[in-house]
């Protein structure tokens, strides 16, 4: 199947989701966003490399005593990594989120298989972001002058 007949079956699903009553809004409103973005293009987005646009942001999140319940009211989860890509569409930056775990390695793997641009904010040094990628992220949605992740470490 050649991408574009793939991204002709993708955009009809989107569109279905997008239009039955039988999701929840909130779905509906990211499955019509999602229908409408125009195919990968590294012209358009200059932070994006071969197509993979956006940024994948990875953060330690240690949950405290205001944490009891997670958003779904199961219990407090452990402390480990919370995973978002967000694209570098300023009309609408999220993209997905990845899953929660207590793996960086787990964490940088998903990470990269949607982008290059990933930023990490470790669970040794919480307060300071790096880079994660084969290059620096550029734009004006990433802090300037990131480090670069010590991999061994994670």
């Amino acid at each position: 199947m050649t991408d574009a007949a793939l991204r002709a079956v993708i955009d009809d699903l989107l569109l279905k989701i997008a239009t039955t009553d039988r999701v929840e809004p909130w779905l509906r409103e990211r499955a019509a966003h999602a229908a409408a973005l125009p195919p990968s293009d590294p012209s358009v987005d200059p932070g994006s490399r071969d197509g993979r646009v956006g940024t994948v942001w990875i953060s330690w999140k240690v949950w405290d005593d205001f944490d009891d319940e997670d958003a779904r009211g199961e219990d407090r989860l452990e402390p480990g990594y919370s995973v978002s890509w967000q694209s570098n569409d300023p009309g609408y930056s999220w993209v997905e989120d990845g899953p929660y775990t207590t793996s960086l390695r787990d964490a940088l793997t998903w990470a990269r298989d949607r982008t290059d641009a990933v930023v990490v904010r470790p669970a040794w040094d919480q307060g300071t972001s790096y880079w994660a990628g084969p290059q620096p992220p550029t734009g004006r949605d990433h802090p300037s002058n990131l480090p670069p992740l010590d991999e061994s470490r994670a």
